[in-house]
């Protein structure tokens, strides 16, 4: 009779033994599904993006920087070159007579 019990016990465990395997498995699966490493973004387009934030961060303080230029001396500077001209001023000025 004890052998029917030890039995038993031994099958009752296994079953949960595989049970706790399956379980594991599916959880393992689950957290590690292709799609979301499809979904992840690689390391070259992580670093594109960077540096198009990079481009766009720079462009955003140009024109901010010509913005104040603007607004202190009436005039855009573009690199440390101002903008207007010899020829522009005279034609500015022919304009105005």
């Amino acid at each position: 009779m004890t052998e029917v019990y030890i039995a038993t016990v031994l099958l009752a465990v296994t079953f949960l033994l595989l049970c706790w395997v399956v379980t594991q498995y599916q959880i393992y699966v689950d957290t590690h599904s292709m799609e979301e490493l499809l979904k992840k973004p690689s390391m070259s387009a992580r670093i594109q993006t960077w540096q198009r934030m990079f481009a766009e961060t720079l462009r955003n303080v140009r024109y901010s920087r010509q913005e104040e230029l603007k607004e202190e001396n009436k005039t855009t500077f573009l690199f440390g070159v101002k903008h207007d001209s010899r020829k522009e001023r005279s034609r500015m000025a022919g304009r105005a007579r």
